[in-house]
């Protein structure tokens, strides 16, 4: 796993020295996601240049060094990410390529240089983001992996001069680098606790979007020569597994699944450095150990975080798991300082606001487990896929609930609501139950905070980044979450908060035929009892007996109410300070005031929202 970086100078007037000075820079802020190894290129005659930063797993020797040049000299690439199948693509290629290493970013630099860019992109398996030059056509290509695995950030610094990045910092670290927030993705980010792509918290800058390529010709002037295709959509997906849904029992249908998981699982443990897993105890987690211990002739090694607080820790209930399976099993209690200690360290882990508190235990488990690994599996996916989420069982019962109260009475019900009960779980349905549609539903249960139209988070009227969605229940919630929520909250978290202890994670629940497959699943198969991921039940009951499996969910989260009434006390008070609000001239203090007095007092539990202010406050700090 790498960081890499690059620009375009459409000028092409650039000194070498000062391209080079920038580009160094811009590699250099990314030493967390590849300490092993460094390297730039540039072409001064079509103001060029690529970064990359190494972190070896396969093939660790000089020969798998970027940017990676192809044997004819046509192509150059940088790329961060691991290919699951290139063994298989080398084979098909070495009548045609003479290999100078084994490494997977020869497999895809040849790739390229014998199938093309679409070909390549839809014959290779895994995590990935890269850019490839190309000296014939002069053309620049990035491009991002099928569900968002690998983060990718490019934009414009100038109306000559494009950069991209791995993450956002490196963007940043060009002395070009002068953008301003963008106040819509801001009220969006305070609202839910994240950014969605392709917006990023700054103006002219993108997430490029998952299963997405972009090509840059440099003979045509700025932005005219830039060309976005989608080679791979979810959304098409859906729509063919509608038409056309895997036939057969429900026990040979999830047979087959178990088969195509414990394939993907197999193909992301090799490696030429220690691997291992994380491990929570719940379905997901305890799955992919399984699948692992069962294709090992060795112990697995496995880690988990501890919490003293009985309501977030997760830890004893992975011990057991790991007991039964006789995984190579680590724990680390988490003190209150070892949690505080990451709060300094989350705005340059995330490069932009990010709000999911669970980034702090995220950081621990990759960073306990960088002591003893360099990659990690990790179950996340299993909760879009499979409805894990009780969110969907909430629009279910909210909607049902709604549909025989009448619509003057719904609205009217958050204000009386208000006045009869400080049940912060009563206060949520009441003000959920005033939506307009199922989308606004579904808006309003991802967000961390619903406001009544008149109060507004930022002092500016802002018309919000919309997510354009359009939802009905229940299967297009887990639709809209796989191509929103997860890449823009679940797998950023993981992939900074993994980089930021330089470790790999890799999600095998997302391997791309897991995913096409469970979509193409009946409906009463996928979702028998739902909100209980049965299938991944049914095959994780054949490695762990139900009574160490069948528990209530819990969330992998910190207690973070109550630190922001004790111990966080004076940390977020001075962030949240009237002086500290007003420096920026972007929040609105008296509404931030209100809610965090509130939850001072105990009166109402107002931590997700007033995190996500901190976070943005840290951040801009």
């Amino acid at each position: 796993m790498c960081g890499i970086t690059g620009l375009i100078d459409f000028t092409k007037s650039t000194p070498k020295k000062s391209l080079e000075s920038d580009l160094n820079r811009m590699t250099n802020s990314l030493t967390h996601r590849g300490p092993d190894d460094c390297g730039i290129w540039s072409s001064l005659e079509y103001g060029v240049g690529l970064g990359h930063r190494r972190l070896s797993i396969i093939d660790t020797s000089n020969h798998g060094r970027q940017p990676m040049i192809s044997n004819s000299g046509r192509f150059v690439i940088v790329y961060n990410g691991e290919i699951y199948n290139h063994h298989q693509i080398r084979t098909s290629l070495t009548k045609n390529y003479e290999f100078k290493s084994n490494s997977d970013t020869e497999v895809l630099l040849a790739s390229i240089e014998h199938y093309g860019i679409e070909k390549t992109l839809n014959t290779i398996n895994g995590m990935f983001a890269f850019a490839a030059w190309d000296n014939k056509d002069k053309k620049l290509t990035i491009a991002r992996d099928r569900v968002g695995i690998k983060p990718l950030y490019f934009g414009w610094l100038s109306p000559n001069l494009l950069a991209f990045g791995s993450e956002l910092k490196s963007l940043t670290r060009h002395s070009a680098f002068k953008n301003k927030i963008d106040k819509a993705s801001l009220q969006q980010f305070l609202e839910y606790g994240y950014v969605s792509a392709p917006h990023s918290i700054y103006d002219a800058v993108f997430k490029l979007m998952p299963g997405t390529y972009i090509e840059i010709d440099t003979n045509k002037k700025p932005k005219d020569g830039i060309i976005s295709k989608k080679y791979w959509s979810l959304r098409k997906i859906k729509e063919s597994a509608q038409e056309k849904p895997l036939e057969g029992s429900e026990a040979e249908i999830i047979l087959k699944l178990e088969d195509i998981l414990k394939s993907s699982v197999k193909k992301r443990m090799i490696a030429d450095v220690p691997l291992g897993a994380f491990l929570s105890g719940g379905i997901d987690s305890s799955l992919v150990v399984s699948l692992m211990q069962s294709q090992s002739n060795k112990p697995i090694k496995t880690f988990s975080i501890g919490f003293s607080e009985n309501k977030f820790n997760e830890a004893e209930h992975a011990k057991k798991v790991a007991n039964h399976l006789g995984t190579d099993h680590t724990e680390f209690y988490v003190s209150m300082q070892d949690a505080l200690n990451v709060i300094p360290e989350l705005p340059n882990m995330f490069d932009e606001p990010f709000g999911d508190s669970s980034q702090i235990p995220t950081f621990l488990v990759s960073k306990l487990a960088k002591q003893h690994v360099t990659v990690a599996l990790s179950g996340d996916g299993g909760d879009e896929l499979f409805g894990g989420y009780t969110r969907y069982q909430w629009a279910n019962k909210i909607y049902d609930l709604s549909s025989w109260v009448p619509s003057k009475i719904r609205f009217s019900i958050p204000h009386i609501a208000k006045l009869i009960t400080k049940n912060d779980r009563a206060l949520k349905l009441a003000q959920l139950l005033p939506y307009k549609n199922k989308t606004e539903l579904y808006e309003n249960l991802l967000k961390q905070i619903v406001l009544p139209k008149k109060q507004k988070i930022l002092k500016d009227n802002i018309r919000q980044n919309q997510h354009n969605i359009e939802v009905i229940y229940p299967t297009d919630m887990q639709f809209h979450d796989f191509i929103n929520y997860l890449p823009n909250d679940i797998l950023t978290k993981v992939d900074r908060a993994s980089m930021h202890a330089s470790l790999e994670a890799r999600v095998p629940l997302l391997d791309h035929n897991v995913v096409e497959y469970v979509w193409r699943m009946p409906y009463q198969t996928r979702f028998k009892n739902f909100g209980n991921k049965d299938p991944l039940r049914q095959i994780l009951y054949k490695h762990v007996p139900k009574n160490i499996i069948d528990r209530p969910k819990m969330g992998f989260g910190v207690p973070i109410a109550e630190w922001l009434r004790k111990d966080l006390n004076s940390w977020a008070s001075d962030l949240l300070s009237s002086d500290n609000i007003k420096k920026n001239d972007l929040l609105n203090y008296d509404l931030i005031n209100k809610y965090w007095l509130e939850h001072q007092s105990g009166k109402r539990n107002w931590s997700a929202f007033l995190w996500n202010v901190l976070m943005f406050q840290s951040w801009q700090k």
